[in-house]
């Protein structure tokens, strides 16, 4: 038997919910930086700077920082045993204290964003290494990297206040056309309706940059050698706690939470009744 048809007005609401969620869905996959237009977005110029899908318009964030390091010790440019560990601990003797990098050498960039969120990052020289979208080797889920290697683009599987990036740099070559500089950017929000956040850094090269380990072979940090907390290059202020710090506030909870209580109880309700105990 066939179905009875149903009235023209509740095909006409039916029509328009599905228009209303098919759009939503859509406009929120868009949000995503992978999917913002990752052919001619590839460069500082680039970035969003206007409202777009849900997301008010950018904003310069000054707590987002980067700091630069060294990924492979021995100041080559081949790939190394963990870096698709996003956990990987990264040595402070490999940090670089100042705003520079060797050419041709392979380095790591970390991105401080205390507010986590999936991020675009750009570069105006150099390559980015492929680990996917969550930075721990695998495609499954996506390509992290594109622009020919000059931008990269986090999703949701890997979002910590410090994310590092394989990046190797420019020749000395490639980069005789500028100062000698590389801008790097990066473009967050920390939810599908939170408004854009930006900062950017500019790096500087350097020929005669010591290596960390000169004539080491080239080695990241042993298997398992990891940041477990997420807090390299972060500040105890704003990634963790002291021990000490963290054990006072533990007994001060305790002693205004759970002991005052019960003994402004007892000071009430704990006195002997009239005529009992003589």
């Amino acid at each position: 038997h066939a179905l009875p048809a149903l009235p023209r007005g509740a095909m006409r609401s039916r029509l328009t919910t599905v228009v209303v969620f098919v759009s939503a869905t859509l406009l929120g996959v868009q949000a995503h930086p992978v999917l913002y237009d990752r052919v001619g977005s590839c460069v500082a110029a680039h970035h969003p700077t206007v409202k777009r899908h849900g997301h008010g318009s950018s904003s310069v964030d000054d707590s987002i920082g980067f700091k630069m390091a060294w990924s492979a010790p021995d100041g080559s440019d081949e790939a190394q045993a963990n870096e698709n560990d996003p956990m990987r601990a990264i040595p402070g003797s490999w940090e670089i204290a100042t705003n520079e990098f060797k050419p041709g050498c392979r380095h790591t960039l970390t991105v401080v964003n205390p507010s986590v969120g999936e991020m675009m990052v750009t570069a105006s020289f150099g390559v980015f290494a492929e680990f996917g979208l969550n930075l721990d080797g695998k495609t499954n889920y996506g390509r992290g990297v594109a622009c020919g290697g000059r931008r990269y683009d986090t999703a949701s599987g890997f979002k910590k206040p410090n994310t590092r990036f394989v990046w190797v740099a420019p020749s000395v070559a490639e980069l005789n056309i500028t100062d000698g500089g590389v801008v790097f950017k990066v473009t967050t929000a920390s939810g599908s309706r939170d408004s854009f956040r930006n900062n950017q850094v500019s790096f500087f090269a350097n020929e005669q940059l010591p290596v960390p380990i000169a004539g080491a072979a080239a080695a990241t940090p042993p298997p398992g050698s990891q940041d477990v907390d997420n807090a390299g290059h972060a500040p105890v202020s704003v990634y963790g706690l002291q021990p000490l710090v963290a054990a006072h506030g533990f007994f001060m909870t305790l002693g205004w939470a759970v002991l005052v209580p019960i003994g402004v109880w007892f000071a009430r309700h704990g006195k002997p009744l009239p005529g009992v105990g003589g």
